[in-house]
């Protein structure tokens, strides 16, 4: 999408001005995918609700730094589908987070 996140102090953190989906798209079938994924949406719900992320014009953007317990979380909210955060974000140089994390390179994007 245009998102951008760094490791900071040791958390995942997706930067403000990150355009992010408007709306959670994600589906699944088994009834753990089903589950993972009402999570994710209630995530990206709420940090609609509180401000987190705003939506203009059919896309979100971030406007403040946000946490995530995992770059997978932050790929999914990012996205609008679940992903695996460490080969869904990728630094300038084509480094996945995967391999990025142990370098320390920055900035990241999905």
């Amino acid at each position: 999408m245009g998102a951008t996140a760094q490791q900071i102090d040791g958390e995942f953190t997706m930067l403000a001005g990150s355009i992010v989906v408007a709306d959670w798209h994600g589906v699944g079938k088994a009834d753990s995918t089903i589950k993972a994924y009402e999570s994710y949406r209630a995530q990206h719900l709420k940090l609609i609700a509180d401000g987190s992320i705003i939506v203009e014009n059919g896309l979100g953007r971030v406007v403040k730094d946000i946490v995530f317990g995992s770059p997978s979380t932050a790929g999914a909210i990012a996205q609008g589908r679940s992903c695996n955060g460490r080969i869904s974000w990728i630094a300038d140089d084509g480094t996945t987070f995967g391999s990025w994390e142990s370098r320390g390179v920055d900035p990241l994007d999905p």
